[in-house]
């Protein structure tokens, strides 16, 4: 199928469905598609176009989106024999994406050779590709202008000294309204990377290893104009670090790697 450097550069994958009228496009783009900043992809059906549009040449998959892990062996059972022949007769890759799900628990041994595309597992299992997708997705959403070129303003008006972000991932507005955000879960801290937000997070988030820098002063008693000025430099550094490694790590060439050399 080609080496890891002629994939990585080779963008571009064949998805192959049962049925284009009765594919789940939409879950499709949150279980996979979101989970990338750049891929082109093109759809072939199975009945449609299994003789005459069929190239080996391509990065051929066969893709099954779900929206929670019960689905995963439903879906496989139904999985018909003529279907199932065409796939392995041609080596395409049965791929499981809940690409926004976490796995926690051993998936159940299958008789059928299949990937499943993750955001995060601990599992040490071949089969799970495991991939961060959350500051990709956030890229996706927002978009490469909002992250790039939205100005940062230190001496901005804020309604609040600190507040406890437990609201839903994508409202980074509300953080903005804030001099320091106090975040509890560990997606949302891609929110304040990516806007220069200062917060606080006592979780398990190893900032320094993925080249981010901290807040030396949070743990002290400091007023919302000291924040807000003393913080611009390093909310500099952490904004255009998220933006450097959303676009040089965007998930593919490990999707790629785990997928197409083996």
């Amino acid at each position: 199928m080609g080496t890891v450097s002629e994939i990585q550069h080779r963008q571009e994958i064949t998805i192959w469905v049962e049925d284009k009228n009765k594919f789940d496009y939409y879950l499709a783009d949150e279980s996979f598609l979101n989970c990338f900043t750049d891929i082109n992809v093109k759809y072939r059906c199975i009945h449609g176009d299994r003789f005459s549009k069929y190239d080996r040449s391509e990065n051929n998959i066969f893709l099954i989106p779900i929206f929670n892990l019960e689905e995963m062996y439903s879906k496989l059972h139904d999985m018909c024999f003529d279907l199932m022949a065409f796939l392995v007769s041609n080596n395409i890759k049965i791929i499981i994406s809940c690409g926004h799900l976490s796995i926690d628990e051993p998936i159940s041994d299958s008789i059928i050779s299949f990937k499943v595309l993750c955001n995060d597992s601990n599992l040490d299992d071949d089969r799970i590709i495991s991939i961060n997708s959350f500051p990709v997705k956030l890229w996706n959403f927002y978009g490469p202008h909002y992250i790039q070129h939205r100005m940062l303003n230190a001496l901005k008006d804020v309604d609040h000294d600190i507040i406890t972000d437990n609201k839903e991932w994508w409202n980074t507005e509300e953080m903005e309204k804030s001099a320091v955000v106090k975040i509890i879960k560990k997606d949302h801290v891609w929110k304040a990377l990516m806007i220069g937000q200062p917060f606080i997070y006592n979780g398990d988030f190893d900032l320094k290893k993925l080249g981010f820098k901290e807040y030396p002063w949070l743990n002290k008693k400091v007023n919302k104009i000291f924040v807000r000025k003393n913080s611009y430099f390093i909310n500099k550094h952490n904004k255009e670090n998220f933006n450097r490694i959303v676009k040089e790590n965007n998930n593919y060439a490990l999707f790629a790697s785990q997928l197409f050399t083996r």
